[in-house]
């Protein structure tokens, strides 16, 4: 038998990680989306979005950081039909 040890994962980098992607795609957001096609309802979700993460970083809850990827979503394919089916 060998005693070798196993390594713990390190959560705190993961999570640090996927913080740095989301802020990242919300940067990525706004300046492809929001600077070119800007609607109420698209904005409307983006703020609403950005609430949810700040909402995250203060409660702590899984449901808010779905929601604002949820949100996030929406605001982006509601963008996209604005701006390619719209007349």
């Amino acid at each position: 038998m060998s005693n070798k040890k196993s390594k713990a994962i390190d959560y705190n980098a993961i999570f640090n990680f996927l913080m740095i992607i989301c802020i990242i795609y919300f940067a990525t957001v706004f300046i492809d989306f929001f600077l070119i096609f800007s609607n109420i309802i698209s904005v409307s979700l983006s703020f609403i979005s950005a609430g949810f993460l700040a909402l995250y970083f203060f409660l702590k809850k899984d449901l808010c950081l779905i929601l604002s990827f949820v949100c996030s979503a929406l605001c982006i394919a509601i963008t996209y039909y604005i701006a390619n089916f719209s007349a």
